[in-house]
């Protein structure tokens, strides 16, 4: 008989309960080994994927990367690592989520609003169009296959989203899903 919510988040307590100890043992180490938290941050993507299935035995579920540049503190994963990350997580029944956008798309479009003279704050998400939303999630859902992976498209905001999710489980994409956030009304491939 499957678990309730209630039972299920029940159980994650329990068990981190009786990890709790340990848990915070190897934190309070690593934070004496390296107080000022560099090391974090030095890590590769490579060395990241090799921990997912440690992370995932102490409990984490699911492990997000962003396939457009998104900042010094979030790098882009590119579709090589990508697939890496969903094999591993494949192995262990881990889902990957992934912001779905373009690098490609998103530069171009940007670098065409910033030849116009367009720097603005709307130019920001005008250089960011539903396509390149679009293609990145076709992108992901092919090699989430490929990897016989979970997936999760983060923050969602196309509703072709909804049918490119439909198709890829269709297609054996296992547990495939999103959950939509808000977006500007007739944000969409098709209207853009």
């Amino acid at each position: 008989m499957a678990l309730t919510r209630n039972e299920q988040l029940a159980a994650v307590s329990a068990y981190f309960a009786t990890r709790r100890e340990a848990i915070l043992l190897a934190w309070r180490k690593a934070d004496r080994a390296d107080p000022e938290q560099a090391t974090g941050r030095s890590l590769t993507l490579g060395q990241f994927l090799d921990h997912i299935p440690e992370m995932h035995e102490l409990g984490a579920v699911a492990f997000k990367g962003f396939m457009s540049a998104a900042g010094a503190d979030y790098p882009m994963v590119d579709d090589g690592t990508l697939l890496d990350g969903l094999q591993v997580a494949s192995r262990v029944d881990a889902v990957i989520g992934v912001h779905a956008e373009s690098e490609a798309l998103t530069a171009y479009f940007t670098d065409q609003l910033a030849r116009a003279g367009r720097q603005d704050p709307r130019a920001i998400a005008e250089g960011r169009p539903p396509i390149a939303e679009y293609e990145a999630m076709q992108r992901a859902i092919v090699l989430a296959r490929h990897a016989k992976a979970r997936l999760h498209i983060v923050h969602m905001s196309i509703p072709e989203g909804a049918d490119l999710i439909q198709t890829a489980r269709r297609n054996g994409v296992r547990d495939a899903h999103s959950r939509p956030r808000s977006s500007p009304i007739g944000r969409s491939v098709r209207g853009s």
